[in-house]
């Protein structure tokens, strides 16, 4: 028992760590545009869009960084997060590809749906999101 408390605690420590440690790696980037790169690929890395909040130079670099996550998780609520309305259309329809989900189909406008094929099969008569 004292040797699995002792490892709980060790993983433990690690991710608090390591995850300080990551932050404050790419925080000392002086190039603007490399440290987004570093957040982008942690955050993605490490599936933790948690990470792209550390994006604060650009509001783009931002949304793009949660669009990359979302569809590394496949998960489309991480989408409302993005801001800026195309990158967000690309996030659903990066998400429907990756999960093959075409209930999402509903969430997308007229043009993104059409160049989405999963909701090219269905449309207009895709299951709605619950």
């Amino acid at each position: 028992f004292a040797v699995l408390l002792v490892v709980v605690i060790v993983v433990f420590y690690y991710f608090l760590s390591s995850s300080s440690q990551v932050n404050n790696g790419c925080g000392k980037i002086a190039d603007e545009y490399d440290r987004y790169l570093c957040y982008q690929e942690v955050a993605v890395s490490m599936k933790d869009a948690g990470v792209c909040k550390s994006i604060v130079e650009n509001p783009y670099w931002k949304d793009s960084c949660f669009s990359f996550v979302a569809s590394v998780r496949g998960e489309w609520k991480l989408c409302d997060k993005v801001q800026d309305k195309s990158i967000k259309q690309a996030c659903l329809s990066d998400v429907i590809s990756v999960t093959n989900n075409s209930k999402l189909c509903d969430k997308l406008d007229q043009f993104n749906r059409e160049h989405t094929p999963r909701c090219l099969s269905c449309w207009p008569d895709c299951p709605l999101i619950d």
